[in-house]
């Protein structure tokens, strides 16, 4: 599922080059195969997110937890 937010007014969205659209996934520990393989698509998808944006910021905690969960399953 996709949701649109439209931010500032309607003319300035509109020359906006894309939407900006976010997947209903709450950030949360991986524990799961389905929850890195759910990340890792999300991380795909947020791969050209400015940094300091709330994109970038998720990319950046997605990132963090895939980390972590792939070290602890190497172990």
């Amino acid at each position: 599922m996709c949701y649109v937010r439209f931010i500032g007014t309607h003319k300035a969205t509109t020359e906006s080059t894309s939407p900006r659209c976010e997947v209903s996934m709450q950030i949360r520990p991986i524990k799961t195969k389905a929850d890195h393989r759910a990340a890792l698509k999300e991380i795909e998808r947020l791969m050209d997110a400015k940094p300091r944006t709330p994109a970038g910021d998720r990319l950046e905690i997605l990132i963090t937890l895939v980390d972590h969960y792939e070290s602890q399953r190497s172990t």
